[in-house]
């Protein structure tokens, strides 16, 4: 297995392991087998379902993004690290 796809995998596990635990995560696994994974889907699937979002990516160019509805700098860290935190605890190693 290559490093991208145990990466991959890895990713994988943490959704499946949120969604076990965090009953409030809205996953990217509500898109039906069909439809591929990019950011229209995940972006239409979390639509108006969200009251606060981090939105975070890489443009087609190579450029990093990075957006918050959050009003302060604080605010978005804390919530960055939430998840960061959540995310590392579900990580099979």
């Amino acid at each position: 297995m290559t490093e991208k796809q145990l990466l991959t995998k890895k990713i994988e596990n943490a959704v499946k392991n949120l969604n076990k635990t965090h009953s409030n995560v809205i996953s990217i696994n509500g898109l039906r087998p069909e439809e591929e994974v990019t950011p229209d889907n995940i972006l239409a699937t979390a639509y108006e379902k969200l009251e606060t979002v981090a939105l975070m990516g890489v443009d087609k160019e190579g450029h990093y993004y990075f957006c918050s509805s959050l009003s302060s700098a604080a605010e978005t860290l804390w919530l960055l690290e939430k998840f960061k935190n959540i995310l590392i605890s579900s990580v099979d190693d």
